[in-house]
């Protein structure tokens, strides 16, 4: 029985001291996220898209209305039989045509870029 009570005063022990460090960890994250950065740097979102003509114009939009700025639109066009290429470009993203079909190549070639 006695070494139950410790077993349990051990674990006890053990987890106040956890969630303490993570208490202490997670005020550091918040003000390393609230320090300002030397000006905004330019995100890019990278958008895959094969045959996505339905679609595209809505993503784009929804990118372009985040608060966020400079922000900067690429879509990788995976070898689409429609117009998505045409109506990315006609909403202000680059368009970087891909031949070969498939999300792994389009996923390739965003990390070579």
């Amino acid at each position: 029985m006695l070494v139950l009570a410790w077993i349990v005063l051990i674990a006890g022990i053990y987890a106040f001291l956890l969630t303490l460090s993570n208490i202490l960890w997670m005020r550091h994250l918040n003000k390393l996220a609230k320090k300002p950065l030397a000006g905004n740097p330019t995100v890019s979102v990278c958008i895959p898209a094969r045959n996505e003509e339905a679609v595209i114009e809505k993503s784009i939009r929804s990118f372009l209305c985040q608060s966020y700025a400079p922000l900067e639109i690429l879509v990788l066009d995976d070898n689409s039989s429609d117009r998505t290429g045409e109506i990315a470009r006609a909403h202000g993203a680059h368009v970087r045509f891909e031949p070969r079909q498939g999300k792994g190549n389009v996923v390739r070639q965003m990390i070579r870029d």
